[in-house]
């Protein structure tokens, strides 16, 4: 960054505060500075992220709501055709016979 893209502040920090950033700055080999601007930006990145996680979240809840909107019309369909399987009970045909056994075979 140049000096003409940066801002001189001054802030007040609890001493515990400052203390941490100096061994956090140490430990990663960074200015005492460059550590604060590390920590803020870690910070806002960690939002961004937060934001970004809450809206797909809200994407995968719309979307499971879907599902289990269309899981119940399969299983309006599935009733509906046991029930037209049971009026057919006494015909015997071997077509009647496949779809018993599709039917029995798409509920497991």
């Amino acid at each position: 960054m140049t000096e003409e893209q940066t801002v001189r502040t001054q802030i007040r920090l609890p001493a515990d505060m400052h203390a941490e950033l100096v061994e956090s700055a140490k430990a990663s080999g960074r200015s005492l500075n460059a550590e604060m601007i590390h920590v803020l930006a870690a910070g806002f990145s960690s939002k961004a992220l937060e934001a970004k996680v809450a809206a797909r979240t809200e994407e995968v809840t719309r979307a499971l709501v879907e599902l289990e909107a269309g899981h119940g019309r399969l299983m309006d369909y599935q009733r509906q055709l046991e029930r037209k399987l049971r009026e057919y009970e006494g015909e015997d045909s071997p077509s009647l016979a496949k779809l018993r056994r599709d039917l029995a075979d798409s509920v497991k």
